[in-house]
């Protein structure tokens, strides 16, 4: 009978620790894992929409509600407690959001007017940026917004220094002045569908497939054949793009054929060509035509295709392409074998990609969520358990997953990528 006893609560110990093992080790198993709709990063720090509607922010103070100094670097912190978040995006100091109803909040520090009602301050709460209720999708810039609305027009405000206003005006010394500290229509077209920024330029695309940029262009990044700034839209290339993504200093389109073109600084290789020679104008990346999407970061760039899989070139000393190494790389690399990635976003020394089960990747320059220590040890020591790629080689990051505790919900159907497109 003893020996019953002991056998019972053997068995019951030993499957209590494997039922403990699984649920923290095997993916979709655990309820602390991000399930994320879509995702955003810029300088050091990172958002992402939580399919249940909510907005996280991490390794950037100005990213959380009510935090202190000392929270930088900290655990993914909920901006606030709405759950009607329909898109977010992030730039230098500022997130701006449009939720559901079509209403804009942006929070941060709000230089020039960036909350688009004339005053000039910080925030760190969703503070609503007029009280219009149809708008689609925002880009943030260093020092600017530029934003869709529902009928497809283009608008922007804020810091207008070298234009990137695009109403005609700005390219001068006085910030004052040259900013816009009320949303301004660029032009009158309503066929917009889809603006990226970022520092001080921002580029669109319109429904008939033309493409076009405006501000800051030291380095060629409008792609215009030129060096020279712009203070209003100018026409890059033909009606044949579909997508458009941008990094500090260099820019990245796709044209309906998938083939993928880019231009603007190329320091470090960003652009994929095998060389560092800067272009003013769209040059091919490789000879490929399968190209979903990309994102650019300071000096390096990664992008997806339309299989799914992961791929990254540029710079890559913080571990940033997250290859397992720290050598950049002149032409497109492969990351790891998985084909179930639908979203990556930049920082500056950072990276970020979404899976198709709404997992969310950081790697490279960040200070990385924390862990418990015995998945920490779990993941060092047991390799190819619940590990998706492989672990840290000499030190270099990989992806690695970002967790918080939360309630764990199905995967939403469907990722949107920064600006809101739903991918599929």
């Amino acid at each position: 009978m003893r020996l019953c006893v002991v056998r019972f609560f053997t068995g019951l110990i030993a499957f209590l620790i494997g039922a403990m093992l699984i649920w923290l080790i095997v993916p979709g198993q655990r309820p602390n894992s991000f399930r994320a709709m879509s995702i955003a990063a810029c300088s050091g720090h990172t958002v992402i929409l939580h399919q249940e509607g909510n907005v996280w922010g991490w390794l950037n103070n100005t990213l959380a509600t009510g935090s202190s100094p000392q929270f930088a670097f900290g655990r993914p912190s909920k901006t606030d407690r709405d759950t009607n978040w329909a898109a977010v995006t992030t730039g230098w100091h500022t997130v701006a959001g449009v939720k559901q109803d079509g209403s804009l909040w942006a929070w941060g520090n709000g230089p020039q007017g960036l909350w688009g009602d004339k005053t000039l301050q910080i925030t760190m709460t969703p503070t609503q940026v007029g009280t219009d209720l149809d708008w689609e999708s925002v880009a943030t810039g260093f020092d600017f917004f530029a934003a869709l609305k529902r009928d497809g027009t283009l608008w922007a405000w804020g810091g207008n220094r070298y234009g990137q206003i695009g109403d005609g005006t700005g390219a001068g010394k006085d910030y004052e002045k040259a900013g816009k500290k009320l949303p301004v229509q660029i032009g009158s077209d309503t066929n917009w569908v889809m603006v990226a920024a970022r520092v001080f330029r921002a580029t669109a695309l319109k429904s008939d497939g033309s493409l076009w940029a405006w501000g800051w262009n030291v380095y060629g990044e409008l792609g215009d054949g030129s060096y020279e700034p712009r203070n209003v839209p100018v026409r890059i290339g033909k009606n044949d793009w579909t997508a458009v993504f941008v990094g500090n200093d260099h820019t990245l389109a796709i044209k309906r054929d998938g083939s993928m073109w880019t231009w603007g600084e190329n320091r470090e290789g960003q652009f994929g060509d095998g060389t560092k020679i800067k272009k003013c104008y769209p040059i091919p990346v490789g000879q490929d035509h399968d190209w979903l999407m990309a994102a650019g970061g300071r000096d390096h760039t990664l992008a997806l295709k339309k299989d799914g899989s992961l791929w990254a070139w540029g710079l890559n000393t913080s571990g940033q392409l997250g290859d397992g190494t720290s050598v950049s790389r002149l032409t497109p690399v492969r990351i790891g074998w998985s084909k179930d990635w639908v979203a990556v976003a930049a920082g500056e020394n950072h990276s970020v990609g979404l899976k198709r089960n709404g997992d969310v990747y950081v790697w490279g320059d960040v200070t990385a969520p924390r862990e418990r220590a015995l998945v920490k040890w779990l993941r060092r020591n047991l390799p190819g358990i619940g590990v998706k790629l492989p672990p840290p080689i000499n030190g270099v990051p990989r992806p690695t997953r970002v967790t918080e505790v939360m309630p764990d919900r199905p995967p939403t159907k469907g990722a949107i990528l920064q600006d809101g497109t739903r991918l599929f």
